[in-house]
Parts: C-alpha cells; sequence; structure tokens
C-alpha cells in the first residue's frame, strides 16, 4: 500500500485554527496544513470548511469521509460524504471505527480517575493491578504515565500483540504479557504500542468495578451527549466488520479486516456529530455543550497532552509542574491530539489547548 504525500499550501487554512477530526473509509487524509499564513485573512465557516474537505476528497480519490469541524463551543461543520464499503452513504450519523483516536478517551478516563483518587499516575501499575506481570524486574516500576505517554519500554519489538493470537477481554491482554520482556526501562524511550491503552483500560476496569465499555458510557459518553458513541472489543464487532479500502497500483481497492482486539486502544466507534461534541469538550475544560461536566478540568487538559504525547516520535518537553509529558511547551510543536489508522481507514484529530 502506497500512501501520496501531500503537500502543505503556503496559504494557512482557516481550519488550523480550530478542533478538526477526519475519519475516512480510505488509506488517504490530510491533516490542517500547518504553514503560516496572515491571520487577518482566515475564515472559519462552514463554506471555507466545505471547499477544504471537498478539494481534499477530489485530490485524494477517498471513496468516502466524515469530517468535523469545531471552534470553541461552536460546531462549524459535522458532515459525511462518499460512501462506505458497503455502498451506503456517509453522513454525519454514520457510525466509523475512530481507530487510535480512542486513545484519547482512555487518556481522559484514566486521568480523571486519578483526580479522584482512584488511580495514582506515579504509582507502579503493578501496585494498582497486581495481575500486570510482564517476565521482567523493571516491569515494577512502570507507572499508568508511562502507559499513556507510551515510554513504559513495552513495545512491539518484544511484544508483537498484533500478530499474536487474539484476546477476547482486557483481563485476557494484560495475562498475555506473562512471560514478554520489555525493549528499554521504562521512561527511557518512546515505543507506539497499543498494549499500553489495552494494560490502561484494564487498570480503568479495575479501579471502578465496572467493565471499561460501561464505565466509557456511563462517565463520559452520556455526560457529552455522545448517543451515538460506543467501544467494542475486536474489529469484528465494528460496523460491516471495519471493513474498508486501501490503494494499491493506482488503485482503490475494497478489503476487510481481520480480526483484532481493540478495547482500550483503538475500538471506539463514533459518529461526525458526536465527534463535534468530544472536540468541544476539548476547548471547553471537560464539559459539553450543554454545560454538563464530563471530567474535571485538569483531566481534561491532562488527558489532551498526554495521548497528543503518545505519538510524538521526539523528546518532549515536561510542564513545569512535572506533571504531564506536555507537548504544547516546546519548540516548534504541532497542536495536540492523535490520528489512528486501521486496514482500510484512517482517521485524525487535532485540537488547540485547552490550559
Amino acid at each position: 500500500m502506497t500512501t501520496p504525500q501531500l503537500r502543505p499550501r503556503r496559504r494557512r487554512s482557516p481550519l488550523r485554527a480550530a478542533a478538526a477530526a477526519l475519519l475516512t473509509a480510505a488509506p488517504l487524509l490530510a491533516p490542517v496544513p500547518a504553514q503560516a499564513a496572515p491571520r487577518e485573512a482566515a475564515v472559519l465557516d462552514r463554506a471555507t470548511a466545505e471547499r477544504f474537505v471537498r478539494d481534499h476528497l477530489a485530490r485524494t480519490g477517498v471513496p468516502g469521509a466524515t469530517v468535523t469541524v469545531t471552534r470553541g463551543d461552536r460546531v462549524v461543520l459535522a458532515a459525511g460524504y462518499g460512501h462506505t464499503a458497503a455502498g451506503e452513504p456517509m453522513t454525519a450519523r454514520t457510525p466509523v471505527p475512530v481507530a487510535s483516536l480512542s486513545k484519547a478517551m482512555t487518556a481522559l478516563a484514566v486521568t480523571t480517575l486519578a483526580e479522584e483518587g482512584r488511580v495514582d499516575l506515579d504509582a507502579p501499575v503493578r501496585d494498582q493491578l497486581p495481575e500486570f506481570a510482564p517476565d521482567d524486574a523493571r516491569a515494577a516500576r512502570i507507572t499508568p504515565r508511562q502507559l499513556l505517554d507510551q515510554t513504559s519500554g513495552m513495545a512491539d519489538s518484544t511484544h508483537p500483540d498484533l500478530a499474536l493470537p487474539q484476546p477476547s477481554t482486557l483481563k485476557a491482554a494484560v495475562a498475555a504479557l506473562h512471560g514478554t520482556r520489555l525493549a528499554t526501562d521504562p521512561g527511557t524511550a518512546w515505543h507506539y504500542h497499543n498494549t499500553n491503552y489495552a494494560v490502561a483500560a484494564r487498570l480503568v476496569e479495575t479501579a471502578t468495578g465496572t467493565p471499561y465499555a460501561e464505565h466509557l458510557r456511563r462517565s463520559l459518553f452520556a455526560p457529552l451527549g455522545m448517543t451515538g458513541t460506543g467501544t467494542v472489543d475486536t474489529t469484528a464487532d465494528m460496523p460491516d466488520g471495519a471493513r474498508g479500502y486501501v490503494r494499491a497500483y493506482g488503485r482503490t481497492i475494497e478489503r476487510a479486516h481481520p480480526r483484532l482486539f481493540t478495547a482500550g486502544g483503538f475500538g471506539v466507534v463514533s459518529t461526525a456529530g458526536d465527534l463535534g461534541k468530544w472536540l468541544i469538550a476539548q476547548h471547553t475544560e471537560g464539559t459539553s455543550a450543554t454545560g454538563r461536566r464530563a471530567a474535571p478540568a485538569e483531566a481534561a487538559c491532562s488527558a489532551t497532552a498526554t495521548a497528543s504525547a503518545s505519538v510524538r516520535r521526539r523528546r518532549l518537553a515536561p510542564r513545569g509542574d512535572g506533571r504531564v509529558p506536555d507537548g504544547w511547551h516546546g519548540p516548534s510543536v504541532a497542536p495536540p491530539g492523535h490520528s489512528g489508522s486501521s486496514c482500510g481507514r484512517r482517521g485524525s484529530g487535532r485540537a488547540s489547548p485547552c490550559c
């Protein structure tokens, strides 16, 4: 599969000033251009957003996409374009797997529990989740914070989770770590590894006594009014089995998705309309557009920063209080956010800092 590289335009897109989420049913997407232009020239309204999206779809040949753009507590655009792999028209209400954008939601669940005193971000995971027992003495030092910012020392090189027999539950996913070794000492190197977030989600279950999916529904999705959003355990549980498209030999080809365990790292299914509510919460410090609080303000800011750090392939400057790896405090930093992909789908989400 090849992915053409899109050149950034010289003019700054008005979408760069807003939060945006783009979920595609094909392997191509364009994050909001990062090149600067005079601020006074930027206009952000539905027509501008529509032009940007339609231009992107026309240039890339993406068969279908859902797009959400927000500014502050206002939804500028929530819409669907093209069709799914099943041939159904995509709309603002089409349920779409958001892939690794799910990690930001898991991070918010964990940081909220930390604010409530039910999880300690800087105490060893093993003290809070005794079943977490990789076969490596260094694993006793791994903290929840290191899980969330992908510096636990666990890595695909020593635990190729997607190539192994797939678990059916979060407890089984954690048990699968028995006998594994760390790739590096905890806190010393960055390795993007989905299992970090499976362990984090299992920690949510044990801290609350509630299944992970139900906890997200009660504590996050319902308060934000995200009635069309949920999280599933496997790709087989996703709409149309997560079927999508790949680009090969100049053609766009429909492709089925292998069954993978997704809970914690990439299992959320949502809609453009609901993602607008999620993005607004990034700007309003964890409250919905109607004023209902889904998370403490500090937890919302910490989760945004931590999930952003989890996809940065470079050293991040810490916050002044040392609590959260925060990509906003450093030179040439992109807007906080997360992207995700699976076989035949890609997604990207970006949000301006809330604190």
